[in-house]
């Protein structure tokens, strides 16, 4: 008999949605760090919150920070349904 619940992951959270953009800084500190894009959007979209705009997620080994914006130009472009953020900066901690 299969059990239906092997593979599967439950997550009881709240998944943060929108677009997300790199800023400058960002791009910069991920290749500093040695992150990628589908790293910091998991850490966007499934991190703790620890402070206002600021995100922390266990990956692996790590712990993955971002300090994020949200962009609110979606109000004057009248699509007030496209939420929109922005990655300011970015960082990693080893955990031991």
């Amino acid at each position: 008999m299969n059990d239906m619940t092997q593979g599967v992951i439950f997550y009881s959270g709240n998944m943060r949605l929108g677009k997300i953009y790199m800023s400058r800084l960002c791009f910069v500190r991920m290749q500093e760090y040695q992150l990628t894009p589908e790293i910091l959007e998991e850490v966007f979209r499934y991190g703790r919150q620890i402070e206002s705009n600021k995100i922390r997620y266990s990956y692996d080994d790590d712990l993955v920070t971002i300090i994020y914006a949200e962009d609110f130009t979606r109000i004057f472009r009248g699509n007030l349904n496209e939420k929109r953020f922005t990655l300011i900066t970015c960082w990693k901690e080893v955990m031991r």
